[in-house]
């Protein structure tokens, strides 16, 4: 969906910075919004996390002797379940519950779009939070070797990253939670005029 499309590459380029969000989201499709939103949860997960886990070994020697290696390893491995869980929270619940609202399914009254994010939106801060504390373990702790170029590299990915993760959580929270409260909106508005 072309103006979908256009909305999320200005959304990300501006980095969110928007006047006119109520604007944007009267142009989106829900339904190519949700579809990006999905495609990007799979591109993290099982391609980006763990390509740069594999990255991550390489330049890091995981000999028995060198603990520290393994803690980053163990470090990494936690933060991409993190994400994982995450995404798959946002796919089998948030997103469930939106595609069931697209298509009239009666929902729960106490169910509703921000009891279902607000836990959730702290998820997405604790994500960044892990994602910097592992950059500045293995830029304090690791000691520089022959892979040196290797682990720059790594910590390149990550930083980019973690530029994406942040474009990614804030267009969920900013952009599909507005475009999400206005259909809930529209759809209480229909039962009402159904059931006056």
């Amino acid at each position: 969906d072309a103006p979908t499309f256009l909305a999320v590459v200005n959304f990300i380029r501006s980095n969110g910075r928007t006047s006119n969000l109520s604007d944007i989201v009267e142009s989106l499709s829900l339904t190519a919004l949700m579809n990006y939103l999905r495609r990007s949860h799979d591109y993290f997960v099982k391609f980006r996390l763990p390509a740069i886990r594999r990255k991550l070994i390489e330049a890091i020697d995981c000999s028995a002797r060198n603990q520290i290696a393994f803690l980053i390893l163990k470090f990494y491995d936690e933060f991409a379940s993190e994400v994982g869980r995450h995404m798959d929270y946002e796919d089998k619940h948030i997103h469930t519950y939106v595609t069931d609202l697209m298509k009239g399914v009666k929902t729960s009254p106490d169910v509703n779009i921000h009891k279902l994010s607000h836990q959730h939106h702290d998820n997405h801060a604790q994500l960044e939070k892990s994602l910097s504390e592992l950059k500045s373990i293995i830029i304090k702790y690791y000691p520089t070797g022959s892979n040196a170029q290797l682990l720059n590299d790594v910590l390149i990915d990550l930083f980019m990253t973690e530029e994406d993760l942040f474009s990614h959580c804030h267009l969920e929270d900013t952009l599909f939670l507005e475009a999400v409260v206005r259909l809930e909106d529209e759809r209480q508005e229909q039962a009402r005029e159904e059931n006056p």
